[in-house]
């Protein structure tokens, strides 16, 4: 009879020990505990820190973490007001307000921000120009912001700002944006030579006005790089040819005829 006494006992003790060890629960700072007590929530959160849950499954908890979440918005093709296909990708930062709400008004409330963010990026950056979507970033931000926060505030979710990423903008723009800051750029490059060089255009007396007035290094270089050009190959023998013949008539104003016959008889 002692025996029964002894393992029933000891049997207790384990039970005991066991209990004590699942009621014991120990949360960090930026958690919180969802209690469910037989299937029903109990409305105030436990934690952080320890407290204790009831054994044996009566109690079960649901973490809810409390920090603020970065989450990537993929890239999206949205079509602005003026008819222009560009890619824009977003940060969404978002935290958790209420665990209770986080946990029962919705399954998932990450991907539930996820897909709020995306359908409301692609619908208010519909109603924006390309000109207004490159140039007023933050009052795009403060209205997706303000958008997709009053779609989370039902889960207990609250979302902190919103910031555009990157607009990719399609090729095709950017090559007509690329020839147009290249003309401009050419033409403001004129203009500063034509400031530079006092008025003087590029025509024939270019030179000369270059030569008697005063005009910058720079702009006295280009004058003359477009006027001033290395003898060509025909030029050079043109001009040797006519030395050569200036030399020949000085020598025969000078010497004999005989001479000049036997010295250039050969040339």
């Amino acid at each position: 009879m002692s025996g029964i006494v002894v393992v029933i006992f000891l049997v207790l003790l384990i039970l005991v020990v066991v209990a004590l060890a699942s009621m014991v629960r120990v949360l960090q700072e930026y958690e919180r505990a969802v209690i469910f007590r037989l299937g029903n929530v109990l409305r105030a959160p436990k934690g952080p820190g320890l407290f204790l849950i009831l054994p044996f499954g009566i109690d079960r908890i649901r973490k809810v973490n409390l920090q603020t979440v970065a989450m990537n918005v993929p890239p999206q093709d949205v079509i602005t007001r003026d008819n222009m296909m560009v890619r824009v990708d977003a940060v969404v930062y978002l935290r958790v307000v209420d665990p209770v709400k986080a946990v029962v008004e919705i399954q998932t409330y990450l991907f539930a921000t996820s897909q709020a963010a995306q359908t409301n990026l692609r619908v208010i950056l519909g109603k924006k120009t390309l000109n207004e979507l490159l140039s007023a970033r933050e009052e795009i931000n403060a209205a997706l912001s303000a958008v997709i926060a009053g779609v989370t505030a039902p889960w207990g979710v609250r979302v902190t700002s919103v910031e555009i990423n990157n607009v990719d903008l399609p090729e095709e723009l950017l090559q007509d944006l690329y020839l147009a800051t290249r003309s401009q750029r050419s033409g403001e490059a004129d203009a500063r030579l034509n400031e530079s060089m006092g008025g003087i255009t590029a025509g024939p007396d270019s030179l000369a006005a270059v030569a008697t007035r005063d005009v910058e290094p720079k702009a006295k270089q280009e004058v003359m790089s477009r006027h001033v050009r290395l003898p060509t190959q025909r030029s050079f023998f043109a001009t040797g040819a006519k030395t050569l013949n200036g030399w020949r008539a000085a020598y025969t104003r000078t010497c004999p005829p005989s001479m000049v016959l036997s010295k250039y008889s050969a040339i």
